[in-house]
């Protein structure tokens, strides 16, 4: 094996016009630790065989398969790997995926470290077409009836009780739906909670827009918040609602919990009420009209007709 890389190194030099006996040996490099030793005759040079060899693979790109340096972060107060997946862009399942020494994504620990997927570990958002939103309107007017308009917005909850609550909401003399991402969003960090038919909160504005790729100047339009409340419904924040309305699951208890945790209004199959009602919040629908709805909406997709 050394006498095939010596060959190798020496037959760099066969055909390279140099001047007679000169020494190609360098002088030590102190910043990389390195210090010729073995030199070698080869023809009318005298090569420093360590350097040569070195320098053969000093500009190589890295291996092939070679593993990249996996990002990581470090558990904070109130941190869930749902929370940390969704405000990266990314799934659940990624995360847990680069995780496999988490076997209870519920029990995490200060301080502990995870490491997050990098671009080619994370699974793309299914991004829902504007026609599957014009033609979804059953199910979303099931839950703006329970929500409420494309004007609507409220301040958050207190003593259990919703406060600011209004449908006519006002953002620098324009109405909300006639409003631009960034100043919805700037209302948001100023006092502003749930915004739009769909009571958007801000955590969850910010994931609908970089899902969908709306920029900050895009005005919040009526059609603008029929399409971002379908990605909701067919997109991955909640997978396992999704799946069942794509009709690649059939537990339509679970997605009846996951569509009960997406919006306040929607009841919890084993108790008709709100998943929030501890904030003050109040299921408006029945768990039966729940039901119905979502298995039309399911029916109408694996149909096509959505």
């Amino acid at each position: 094996m050394a006498d095939d890389i010596n060959s190798v190194i020496m037959s760099l030099f066969d055909e390279a016009p140099v001047p007679p006996v000169q020494s190609l040996r360098p002088q030590a490099r102190p910043e990389t630790g390195f210090k010729p030793t073995t030199t070698q005759q080869v023809g009318t040079q005298v090569v420093d065989m360590d350097f040569a060899l070195l320098s053969l693979f000093e500009d190589q790109a890295p291996v092939v398969g070679q593993a990249p340096v996996q990002a990581s972060y470090e558990i904070k107060s109130g941190d869930t790997l749902e929370q940390i997946a969704l405000s990266g862009g990314y799934t659940l399942p990624d995360l847990l995926a680069v995780n496999p020494q988490i076997t209870d994504p519920g029990k995490l620990s200060l301080k502990q470290k995870i490491f997050i997927p990098s671009e080619d570990q994370i699974t793309r958002p299914y991004v829902v077409q504007p026609s599957l939103a014009g033609k979804s309107q059953d199910i979303l007017s099931f839950i703006s009836k329970g929500e409420g308009g494309y004007d609507s917005s409220n301040k958050g909850t207190k003593d259990n009780d919703i406060v600011g609550r209004q449908d006519s909401t006002v953002i620098n003399g324009k109405p909300l739906s006639q409003s631009t991402i960034a100043e919805v969003q700037e209302a948001q960090s100023n006092g502003l909670f749930a915004v739009g038919r769909y009571q958007f909160v801000p955590e969850t504005f910010k994931i609908v827009l970089k899902q969908l790729g709306i920029p900050e100047d895009a005005v919040f339009t009526p059609e603008l918040q029929d399409q971002m409340g379908t990605q909701l419904l067919f997109g991955t924040k909640r997978p396992k609602l999704a799946a069942y309305l794509r009709g690649e699951n059939d537990n339509i208890d679970v997605a009846m919990q996951e569509f009960a945790k997406e919006w306040a209004s929607i009841p919890v199959p084993s108790t008709g009420l709100s998943h929030y009602a501890s904030k003050g919040n109040k299921a408006k629908h029945t768990v039966e009209e729940t039901k119905q709805i979502l298995q039309s909406a399911r029916a109408k997709f694996i149909e096509g007709e959505t």
